[in-house]
């Protein structure tokens, strides 16, 4: 999240669910917010994350890896992909679509 989104989006406490991403305002649909960033970990690595109790900021590629975005939740002096959370009521998905980068896959979500 670059300064574009840091004017858009605030992050702050979520009602017992830890930090999350709130907008500012309303914004028009597929607004570029950023990449979401994180360690890439295969679906191995993620379920024995999930039974450890981890697993709350990951975001699933469909072919076999993922990206952990924790280490970036924890910056909370910033926004970043991984303080989005889902709507409470009506949709749960995301717009996800694959990056290539210099250092290999990124996820961008719009």
């Amino acid at each position: 999240g670059g300064a574009a989104a840091r004017a858009l989006v605030d992050v702050r406490e979520a009602a017992g669910k830890g930090y999350g991403a709130f907008a500012r305002r309303a914004m028009a649909r597929h607004t570029y917010l950023g990449d979401y960033a994180g360690e890439l970990i295969s679906n191995e690595e993620l379920r024995e994350r999930t039974a450890r109790g981890a697993g709350d900021y990951v975001v699933c590629s469909g072919d076999g890896a993922a990206l952990d975005g924790y280490a970036d939740a924890q910056d909370r002096s910033r926004f970043t992909l991984a303080h989005t959370n889902h709507a409470p009521r009506g949709s749960r998905e995301a717009n996800l679509f694959r990056v290539k980068m210099s250092g290999g896959t990124g996820v961008g979500i719009a």
